[in-house]
């Protein structure tokens, strides 16, 4: 199992990532080509450290239940970005979880 985890781990780790779009609109939130309709949303919080500038969304979905969106707020006001979900899903103050921020350390 370490030796298949280790070969995965390679490999992933040797592919370059994938760029995406966001959006965030009156219709929801698109992540490349998939799009969250503010009705599948719960609530939405805006991270905004010195490092470190994320908008989440959780999700109604089970298999999904947060969508973490970078942003950059060197170029994006983060206020602007608060305006238009505010008006369709609750602001609540969510965390990311360990496992991803982990999983982005490593280069995952």
């Amino acid at each position: 199992i370490i030796i298949l985890f280790t070969v995965i781990s390679f490999i992933l780790s040797t592919r370059t990532p994938r760029l995406l779009t966001f959006e965030i609109s009156r219709k929801g939130v698109r992540a490349g080509n998939v799009l969250y309709p503010y009705s599948l949303l719960d609530s939405f919080w805006i991270q905004d450290t010195e490092y470190d500038d994320k908008i989440l969304f959780r999700s109604k979905k089970p298999l999904s239940p947060l969508i973490i969106i970078p942003f950059d707020s060197t170029q994006t006001n983060p206020e602007t970005i608060r305006d238009m979900p505010l008006d369709f899903i609750d602001e609540e103050e969510l965390e990311e979880p360990l496992h991803q921020i982990l999983m982005e350390y490593f280069g995952f």
